[in-house]
């Protein structure tokens, strides 16, 4: 029966560090596509001010 609590407690442990590291990823990929969307918006801005065509 203890084996049993342990496995279930162990299972438990997996997902929810799963979880945490499924809502790290999400969340610094939206921050890294957040930066890149304003660096590339920069970028044009800096490139239509000095006159070249894009």
């Amino acid at each position: 029966m203890p084996l049993l609590i342990a496995s279930i407690a162990l299972i438990i442990a997996a997902f929810a560090v799963l979880v945490v590291a499924l809502v790290v990823l999400i969340g610094w990929i939206r921050q890294d596509r957040a930066i890149r969307r304003m660096q590339r918006a920069t970028a044009e801005r800096a490139a239509r001010s000095s006159g070249r065509g894009g």
